[in-house]
């Protein structure tokens, strides 16, 4: 089976290295700012972290799709101190699907509508026609990433997933 797991409010807690602006937009200047390896390594794991490494031990294909972009930034190669975090902390993948700044059109998309070009890529790939016919899971906390995927995938709202295994 294949298993997607999204990465911030799924099974990180980035929340020290987030804020909204006012009107409600995500405050990319303060994440970025706060994108360093010194930060980075105040993430904590949310209780869906213990899920994606059993479902990596029992032999699901796991991967992580995520909107969070892993350019170098101020010098810093973002993807080599997230991949450490991720493999210090045994959250082992098969595929990591991520948003690249550096990339020729920047990126530009919605997270919902990144996700599905990653995951179509990546279903493509893999010789799936479409992301539907994977049969995959996903975990993932943005409500609009649901929305957009949830008739192509069956989707799992991470923020009532780790409620419920924090309980």
């Amino acid at each position: 089976m294949i298993i997607i797991f999204d990465l911030d409010g799924t099974v990180i807690d980035t929340s020290h290295r987030y804020r909204n602006k006012p009107c409600g937009a995500i405050d990319l200047d303060y994440w970025f700012a706060n994108s360093t390896p010194e930060m980075i390594a105040q993430d904590r794991l949310l209780p869906l972290a213990d899920s994606m490494r059993l479902f990596y031990q029992q032999g699901h294909t796991i991967v992580i799709c995520t909107a969070r972009d892993f350019s170098p930034l101020n010098g810093v190669d973002l993807g080599v101190v997230y991949g450490q975090f991720l493999a210090d902390n045994g959250l082992f993948h098969h595929e990591l699907l991520y948003r690249n700044m550096a990339g020729p059109d920047h990126e530009t998309y919605s997270d919902g509508d990144l996700k599905i070009r990653l995951l179509t890529d990546y279903a493509q790939r893999n010789g799936h026609q479409s992301i539907a016919s994977m049969g995959a899971i996903m975990y993932e906390d943005n409500l609009h990433v649901i929305e957009a995927l949830r008739d192509k995938v069956i989707m799992i709202n991470a923020i009532k997933a780790n409620e419920r295994l924090a309980a």
